[in-house]
């Protein structure tokens, strides 16, 4: 799964992305559906283009659910506010302490990418 700020450009936009492995995407999946409508279940396999005000949204669930794993003392705490699948939920369960910090982990990693890329694009 690959994230490119600005239009997608190609070729061109990889140089600047990011990429999240498809399993660890489905975790943030929720909160961009929540956000952009016309998103849906496997709307990552091709390019949808999400207008920034949304992304803003969707960036403060992204922050929301890294927060909410940091102090989650369990998975239902986190799950609820992802809204993944049940097999996603069952496999954040068995190691819930080394996933959840994976998850914020991913989830500070792309607020950097985030900011090192809109900075280039302002």
């Amino acid at each position: 799964m690959g994230l490119c700020a600005g239009s997608y450009q190609g070729k061109d936009s990889r140089k600047s992305g990011v990429y999240v492995a498809e399993d660890a995407f489905f975790f943030l999946e929720g909160c961009v559906s929540r956000h952009y409508s016309p998103y849906s279940k496997f709307g990552h396999w091709g390019v949808t283009e999400i207008r920034r005000n949304q992304w803003l949204l969707i960036l403060q669930d992204w922050a929301l659910v890294g927060e909410t794993a940091l102090s989650a003392v369990s998975p239902d705490e986190l799950m609820d506010i992802i809204g993944t699948s049940q097999r996603l939920a069952e496999e954040m369960r068995r190691d819930f302490a080394r996933n959840v910090r994976s998850l914020a982990e991913m989830l500070n990693e792309l607020a950097g990418w985030r900011n090192d890329s809109w900075k280039l694009l302002e």
